[in-house]
Order: C-alpha cells, then structure tokens, then sequence
C-alpha cells in the first residue's frame, strides 16, 4: 500500500515589521524572508531561525499570534511586529572647583523626561572623582529601568553621557623684595 509522507522542504514566509515611532499604531514592512519547513508543521516567533533582532527594536507580537501552519502550496505568511525602543539620554553632572586638597565628586544626573512609561521608575549611578589640578570623567557607570519589580531597562534604548570634573590650579602671586648693590668689583 502507498504511504504519504509530509514534504520537509516546503516554502513559507516571514515578514517583519517595524513600529514607525515610540508609541504609534503604524508599522512597515522592513524585510520578508522565505524559510522552510514540513507540510503541516506549527511555525511560531519562537521556531528557530525566524525571530530577528533589531538595533533599537523589541520583538512585540505575531500575527496570526498562535503561528501558522505550513500550507503545502506555499501560501504561509507569519507576520512579525516589531516596537520601537523609547530613548533616553542620561547625562552625568559635570562640576568644577579650584584646587583645596579636597576630592571633588558630584552624583548628580539628567535624562530625557516623559520617555519612561507609567509606573517604569529608573535608577542611576554616577562615578568619578578628580583631587588634583586637572580633568577627569564623570561616568553613568549603572542604570536600571524598573516597573515594580520587573526589570524594564531592555524595552528602552539608554545613551549615557559623560560630565566631566575639573578641579582649577590655585592662583599663586610670588614677588620678591627688590635690593640694590653697588659694584665692589
């Protein structure tokens, strides 16, 4: 008797599509890829080889959001959302003083304000330090978006910026007393 074996090579396709900006309805199609698969089978985000990673983007969803199934005509299309990071800056303070022996730090920092989404609370750290005469760096040395306590810092693409500690010389007058001599030779 016959037996009917599934094709394993059969065509369908995945598209991918990028949310226009932080917080719109709209997205375009960036590519579509043709992969490949057995009759039948169950393709979903999770299947190897077909999510993608974007700079800037966070997978968001699937459409249909169960998968599809492989048709064998080659008509599957999975379609892939993708969301669009919320941009912050975080810029460490930058400080100056004249020179007393004395470390000159400062913790102090700004960021990008009405990008955080409700409830998202972040939390930085801000280290350098300059004691003598002269520049160093103030570095965002740690940042963490938190929502609760859910670690939110991935859905938010963060640039942090340097400030910069100056400590100034001290001014220092030298004068000498002024002497005269005759020749004695």
């Amino acid at each position: 008797y016959a037996q009917w074996r599934a094709n394993s090579n059969t065509e369908y396709t995945v598209e991918y599509y990028k949310q226009n900006s932080t917080g719109s309805t709209e997205y375009t199609k960036a590519e579509s890829k043709k992969l490949y698969g057995t009759t039948g089978s169950t393709v979903t985000a999770e299947t190897a080889g077909v999510k993608k990673v974007y700079t800037g983007f966070n997978y968001l969803k699937s459409d249909p959001a169960a998968g599809i199934k492989i048709a064998a005509d080659g008509s599957s299309v999975l379609k892939l959302y993708y969301d669009k990071k919320a941009a912050i800056v975080i810029s460490a303070d930058s400080a100056s003083k004249t020179y007393d022996g004395k470390e000159l730090t400062d913790s102090g920092y700004t960021y990008t304000l009405g990008v955080l989404a409700a409830g998202d609370e972040l939390s930085v750290t801000v280290s350098g330090s300059q004691t003598d005469a002269g520049t160093g760096d103030n570095t965002v040395t740690g940042c963490k978006v938190m929502h609760g306590t859910t670690d939110v810092t991935d859905i938010y693409d963060i640039t942090k910026v340097d400030g910069v500690l100056t400590v100034n010389p001290v001014a220092i007058v030298i004068s000498a007393d002024s002497a005269s001599k005759p020749y004695d030779g």
